[in-house]
């Protein structure tokens, strides 16, 4: 017998940096599947479905406030930890964002240092093949060597 529970976290991280700024948000989905052993126990596993953080990091699902919150999750029970309604959230419905054009400055293409560039000449092949040896020489174990 085995039964899947999801729980999605909600979590606020104040910023170390900035303690009077807005705290980061942290939101995830965890799956808590009970199965129950040969020996009639039972067997809790909590599965990380997706998790994210919005600091500048929070992309990689791994920043510090992510691993708080799972540490947090970790040192406490999960059934007792209170049910966050969307009410209780920040409205962002109301919340004005700032137009593009503001944040940024519009550029001309031609001003972008990869616009224009001169391209570099063609190695020809015999070229290519002895810095390909030179390469491999430098280090045997290297990807390059072992794939060649």
């Amino acid at each position: 017998m085995k039964i899947c529970d999801k729980i999605c976290l909600y979590a606020l991280c104040l910023q170390t940096s900035a303690l009077t700024s807005e705290p980061h948000v942290i939101t995830g989905t965890l799956n808590l599947n009970l199965k129950l052993s040969s020996n009639n126990e039972i067997e809790e596993r909590i599965e990380i479905v997706k998790i994210d953080c919005s600091c500048k990091a929070g992309t990689s699902h791994s920043c510090k406030h992510v691993v708080a919150v799972l540490l947090f999750c970790n040192r406490h029970d999960l059934k007792s930890l209170p049910v966050v309604s969307s009410t209780d959230k920040k409205c962002l419905w109301k919340q004005h964002k700032e137009p593009v054009l503001k944040q940024f400055q519009a550029l001309p293409i031609k001003t972008f240092c990869c616009v224009n560039q001169r391209r570099l000449e063609q190695l020809p092949v015999s070229k290519l093949i002895s810095i390909r040896k030179r390469l491999i020489n430098c280090d045997k174990e290297s990807s390059i060597a072992k794939h060649k």
